[in-house]
This record gives C-alpha cells, structure tokens and sequence, in this order.
C-alpha cells in the first residue's frame, strides 16, 4: 500500500481527482457486483427511514451522512492516527467505517473496502496539499451514496 501512497502523491491534481473517484467507484461497483451475482443480499435496517419522504432521506444519506462520517472516521481517525503510521491509520479508519454500519455482518465487510478508499484518498490528499481531504472524500461518498439512493430509493 504504500507505494500506491506514494503513486496517488505524485499524480498531477487532474490525474488525481479522477484516478480517486474511480477508485472509489470501482469499489463500490465491484461490491453490488460481487453482491448481485452470488445472490448475496444486506439486509438494511430501514427504521430511521420509515415513513419519511424521498427528499428527507437523499438529504440524510447523500449530504448529512457524508459529512458526518468523514469527520468521524477519516477526519478525527486519521489525524489522531496519522503520526504514528499511515498504513494503521486507514485500516482502523476502514474497521470504524465499516463497523458504524452494522445492519449486517455482509454490510459491515462491504463498507470496510469503501472506507479502506475513503480513508486511503483522505490520507493522499493530506500529503498533497493541494485538495482538501475532507471535503473532496466527503464528495466522493456522496456520489456514492447517490447512486446508491437512486438504484436503491427510487426503483
């Protein structure tokens, strides 16, 4: 891992920014892919959503819970973590990430390769100085959580 670090550090901002979000994308569509084709299901608790409307929950899910979540497990994670090793530092970012959704033990190994790429693009982006970590990885997650509203809230 760490000579991708050292890889995406040394990419030209463009080069970057879309090398990051493919990255991510990648994950996640390998995810349902993985997902769909084994007949796997996540089983998502849909309580706080319940009786709520379509705006309400896109708002939740593609901008609150981005911001929110990158703060937690990347921002405060990272920074605390980061002095002492950068590669520890994404893995327990990843492990939080990944158990702060715990509707399932499948949507738990799920969420940890997406936040083992948030945490990875955040750490990069700290090292490169010219993008904001938490504001491009909180981009990233609610593109990602958008296209998981759009498939999986309005179909």
């Amino acid at each position: 891992m760490s000579k991708l670090l050292e890889y995406f550090s040394k990419l030209e901002y463009n080069r970057f920014i879309v090398a990051s979000i493919f990255l991510s994308l990648a994950t996640y569509f390998c995810i349902t892919l993985f997902l769909h084709f084994t007949g796997l299901e996540i089983s998502q608790k849909d309580d706080f959503f319940a009786n709520k409307g379509l705006l309400i929950i896109f708002l939740s899910t593609v901008i609150i819970a981005p911001i929110l979540e990158t703060f937690l497990y990347q921002f405060l994670i990272i920074n605390y973590l980061v002095k002492q090793k950068k590669i520890i530092a994404i893995y327990v970012s990843a492990v939080f990430f990944g158990i702060s959704h715990y509707y399932s033990i499948l949507y738990i190994v799920s969420t940890f390769f997406l936040g083992l790429c948030f945490a990875f693009v955040f750490v990069v982006s700290k090292r490169r100085k010219d993008v904001s970590p938490f504001w491009f990885v909180t981009l990233i997650h609610g593109i990602i959580n958008a296209i998981a509203f759009f498939f999986n809230d309005l179909t």
